[in-house]
């Protein structure tokens, strides 16, 4: 008999909203995330810890940490994102807007589907 267990780095979507970005100021679509680690036996989750809340924006490739509080808050469109509390903040990776594919700094233009980067 075999017992598949794990502990993982899992990802929740939580909302997408439109707001204004913390760095770039730019009014765009921005991505309220849940970041955990999941403990499982046979894929289920059973017990999970060390949460973790980001706003992520996906233009300009801004990631910013916030509270749970804040979090559930923005969730529930009690509060905007800008008047959040920013615990960390960094730069990840640039993705299209258009077909949310990996992009390059020094790109201005998309060079899979030809959307212009901002």
């Amino acid at each position: 008999m075999f017992i598949f267990i794990d502990i993982t780095q899992l990802t929740k979507e939580l909302k997408r909203l439109y707001d204004v970005c913390i760095k770039c100021r730019h009014n765009r679509e921005l991505i309220l995330i849940k970041t955990y680690r999941c403990f499982r036996i046979f894929f289920i989750p059973v017990w999970h810890w060390h949460e973790k809340y980001y706003i992520v924006d996906p233009g300009c490739g801004a990631t910013y940490q916030i509270s749970e509080e804040d979090a559930i808050l923005v969730k529930y469109e009690k509060k905007s994102i800008n008047a959040c509390q920013v615990i960390e903040a960094h730069q990840t990776t640039l993705m299209c807007l258009g077909c949310h594919k990996q992009l390059d700094q020094d790109y201005d233009f998309c060079p899979y589907c030809g959307q212009k980067r901002k």
